[in-house]
């Protein structure tokens, strides 16, 4: 049986249903991941500013970043940034909830190699 993906929620977002993103995560896992789980992170523009300089040399905050596992079969980890989520869902014309889950499926295919 695979395990449950984890979320971990460094910051707070509007109108973002911690239960819904959770059954998203767990649809991700078992519909694209072919039941492999990953950990992602909901945090800050400033935490994936943090992130994107320290591993890929990036001086600049951005919407998702991925970092593959090197472990057979796990997938690995993900940090979205809910600012970038809520930017660019205005931008869109969608909420912000929307938004992440779009973040999370793009993090997960980028885990698969896509």
């Amino acid at each position: 049986m695979s395990s449950e993906p984890l979320l971990i929620f460094e910051t707070k977002a509007r109108g973002l249903g911690r239960r819904e993103l959770q059954e998203f995560a767990r649809r991700l896992r078992d519909e694209v991941a072919e039941g492999r789980s990953f950990c992602g992170m909901i945090t800050t523009d400033a935490e994936l500013h943090r992130l994107n300089l320290q591993f890929l040399g990036h001086d600049y905050p951005t919407d998702v970043l991925s970092f593959p596992s090197p472990a057979p079969g796990a997938m690995g980890d993900l940090a979205i940034s809910v600012d970038r989520a809520a930017e660019q869902a205005s931008r869109h014309g969608h909420d912000t909830a929307t938004e992440i889950r779009i973040l999370l499926l793009h993090g997960v295919l980028h885990l698969m190699g896509y």
